[in-house]
């Protein structure tokens, strides 16, 4: 539980989970995920077809450290960086049941 209530880069170590690696070169920390997603299906043929659609967006919060927290693992506040990625997701399926 310890990971879960204060997340660290000694505590990400531990957890086995492990720091993230930016697209800037730099390190964060994994705060959070959101995920928020939009539905809709449409049923015919007596309800034996039908085709779904929806839309996804999953959110995933990187927070840096502070200099405390960076030199626990050998590195430096400057290390470290916070970001907000996005990753939006659209799919169609069509389901046929015999």
């Amino acid at each position: 539980m310890e990971r879960l209530e204060g997340n660290t880069p000694l505590n990400s170590l531990q957890s086995g989970l492990g720091l993230v690696q930016l697209a800037n070169g730099k390190m964060g920390i994994e705060d959070y995920m959101q995920q928020f997603v939009l539905g809709i299906n449409y049923y015919f043929h007596g309800f034996n077809q039908y085709i779904t659609m929806d839309v996804s967006l999953l959110q995933r919060n990187i927070k840096d450290a502070s200099n405390a927290e960076a030199a626990e693992v050998g590195m430096t506040a400057a290390d470290f960086d916070s970001v907000k990625e996005n990753d939006w997701r659209f799919r169609v399926m069509y389901q046929f049941w015999f």
